[in-house]
């Protein structure tokens, strides 16, 4: 069995149990895939070694037959089956279905996941006798790329996990697929911008192996089979930490199973702040390196799974098409990549959402960029550019790349001549939604001129200036990591400006728009504008209510609030909250209660107050690691949260002794 390789398959509808059994497997090492179908299943176990723990409760069919099935299976005599039930059998009943079905154990709900994956992790290396303990090294499937001293284990899972996901997608029907030498990372990053995908990139250059996940066009997560990329090894570049600091976090991590980031916390040589900075220069770490790549086999799959990590990449995508040319591109590949627009005009894109694009240069780069003003060519800005070779071509390039810019034969007229400006940021979160939707309800009363902020007689030239500002300062780019109602206010209000634009842009439009005026309905108020106003006067509600304990009355006034902005996710945190304290002993409400929290993770993945509840709700049923995890996202979200950094001290406390592991090879 030389050649198969060995993981713990997890078949799991409810969704706690899976949570439970993946965190616990997680902290053992374990290879582990969660999986759905019968047919996955069947895949999995045809040509491998594995340990399959299934639900005797599955949607379409029962736990039992789907052991059978995998046991009437040609090639799938190296699968460990445990199956979990809900119903109690007798120890001669239990005894008989373990022979007849060749099961290695039947076990009753409630389990204790720890348990579970002990057995797992024990029957595993049986299986698998190169799997040994803490080693990560799958059979027949040894890493092809680099290792490191540095790297933790969550690497090692990784590498693996990235292994195998690029092996399946390349037999799999993908909606884009391709190679980067003719097809450049950059001009990648921006196809699948223009195309607002959601989705998997996966990126395969020799033995390296990446995957960049994408929500609305925007990369949010890099995975990487790179252990060289490892936490450890950019917080040691970067000087937040020593080599022997990374490497006696590594021996704590064994001993108390917890992630690397808050033993290097709990050893006080590096803050939550800087290990967030430290986790967000690992992405950018593993992303940037794709763009010293010249070849490479892409493949984009749009219905994968993406990660529910609250630490993300942080910028828009032409920011990182900026940021990753800037330091992987020389001046030689520059001026290629230029060369075929060198004689043509550049003008700013026509469209205002590629043209308004969030982009953050710094002063001298945002003064070339302000300088395109369509009557020159390529060749014409980069002579008169005070800048160095490499930076003019660098900003040069990436306007292109990211479709900021246009080329054309011939120079653009006097009025499409705008310069190209950086979005600024904008305010937190909730006093954001709430100007928003005050701002929609008044924009929607408005006639084009007024949604503009400019008079009846104003030039062209004014609208056009009113238009850029305005379009800027509401582009989609702006918003992408606000919540689902935020953005939609944000997009409705983007698009009124665009209309409004295009209706009064000039005297021959303004004109016709006149001449339609007394036919023209009047204007009403928003739906949705008027729905987050009301949903945020109901959270002020209900939050007074928690404060009185009054959890009933800030359950109702949230449920109303929900009804109004269904896709908020603090709404759904907070509901969690208040449903947990009607009835902390109820196993039913208790449920419902994770239900709501999880529902907001989902909505809203930099939730602190969600993460902290929700792990407060799983220490108080004793669930130590699920509870541990949620702690830890947490301080992810906010490092100044010092409830939940409480909580993880708290929890490392209760921990028991780690139990030595059985069957271990040494």
């Amino acid at each position: 069995m030389a050649d198969r390789e060995s993981l713990a398959l997890v078949v799991v509808q409810d969704d706690e149990l899976r949570e439970e059994l993946l965190e616990a497997l997680l902290v053992r090492a374990v290879p582990t895939r969660a999986i759905e179908t019968e047919r996955e299943v069947l895949s999995a176990t045809a040509d491998g070694s594995a340990v399959l723990v299934i639900d005797a409760k599955l949607p379409t069919m029962s736990g039992f037959d789907l052991a059978k099935s995998v046991r009437r299976q040609a090639g799938a005599d190296c699968v460990a089956i445990i199956i979990i039930t809900d119903v109690t059998w007798t120890p001669k009943q239990k005894a008989a279905a373990i022979q007849q079905m060749g099961l290695r154990e039947l076990l009753v709900k409630p389990v204790d996941c720890a348990l579970v994956a002990d057995l797992v992790a024990r029957t595993l290396a049986e299986l698998s006798p190169t799997h040994v303990g803490d080693d990560i090294t799958i059979q027949g499937a040894e890493p092809t790329v680099p290792g490191d001293p540095l790297a933790d284990r969550a690497s090692h899972e990784e590498q693996q996990l990235v292994e195998r996901a690029a092996r399946a997608v390349q037999a799999e029907s993908v909606e884009l697929r391709g190679n980067l030498l003719t097809n450049p990372f950059p001009r990648l990053l921006h196809t699948l911008y223009r195309r607002r995908a959601t989705g998997a990139l996966f990126l395969l250059r020799d033995t390296v192996k990446k995957i960049v996940y994408f929500t609305d066009g925007h990369p949010t997560y890099i995975k990487s089979n790179l252990l060289t990329e490892c936490l450890g090894k950019v917080l040691v570049r970067e000087g937040m930490i020593t080599e022997a600091q990374c490497k006696e976090s590594l021996r704590r991590m064994k001993e108390a199973r917890r992630q690397q980031g808050t033993v290097l916390i709990d050893m006080g040589v590096i803050s939550p702040h800087n290990l967030v900075v430290g986790l967000q220069l690992q992405l950018q770490t593993k992303l940037q390196d794709i763009f010293s790549w010249t070849q490479g086999e892409f493949l984009f799959k749009s219905n994968a799974k993406i990660p529910s990590e609250v630490i993300r990449l942080d910028s828009s995508a032409a920011t990182l098409i900026a940021d990753g040319v800037r330091a992987a591109w020389d001046e030689g590949r520059l001026r290629e990549a230029l060369s075929p627009f060198l004689d043509r005009h550049i003008v700013p894109a026509e469209t205002p959402d590629l043209r308004f694009q969030e982009l953050s240069f710094d002063e001298e780069e945002q003064s070339f960029a302000d300088s395109v003003d369509g009557g020159r060519t390529l060749r014409q800005l980069l002579a008169d550019s005070p800048l160095p070779t490499h930076k003019a071509l660098v900003v040069a390039y990436t306007l292109l790349a990211a479709g900021v810019v246009d080329t054309r034969d011939e120079p653009a007229s006097a009025d499409e001549a705008q310069p190209l400006a950086v979005v600024p940021t904008g305010p937190s979160e909730e006093p954001l939604r709430e100007l928003l939707a005050t701002q929609l309800l008044s924009l929607r009363q408005r006639d084009p001129y007024g949604i503009l902020g400019v008079s009846a007689n104003a030039s062209d030239e004014a609208i056009e200036q009113a238009y850029s500002r305005l379009a800027r300062e509401y582009h989609p780019d702006r918003f992408r990591r606000s919540s689902g109602e935020t953005r939609k206010l944000a997009d409705e209000i983007f698009g009124l400006i665009y209309k409004a634009y295009r209706t009064v842009a000039t005297a021959e439009l303004r004109a016709e728009y006149h001449r339609g005026l007394s036919s023209e309905e009047i204007s009403v108020a928003s739906a949705a504008g008027g729905a987050t106003l009301a949903a945020e006067r109901l959270k002020r509600e209900a939050v007074t209510h928690m404060g009185d304990r009054s959890w009933t009355e800030a359950s109702h006034a949230l449920s109303r609030a929900i009804e109004l902005c269904p896709e908020e996710g603090d709404l759904h945190a907070l509901l969690g909250w208040c449903t947990f304290n009607l009835a902390r002993d109820n196993p039913s409400t208790i449920q419902g209660a994770i239900r709501e929290l999880r529902r907001a993770t989902k909505l809203d993945p930099d939730n602190y107050q969600a993460h902290l509840y929700l792990g407060q709700i799983y220490a108080r049923m004793g669930k130590s690691i699920l509870a541990e995890r949620q702690f830890e996202k947490a301080v992810h979200c906010n490092p100044d949260g010092q409830e939940a950094l409480a909580e993880l001290r708290r929890q490392q406390e209760r921990r028991p002794p780690r139990r030595p592991r059985a069957g271990r090879a040494r």
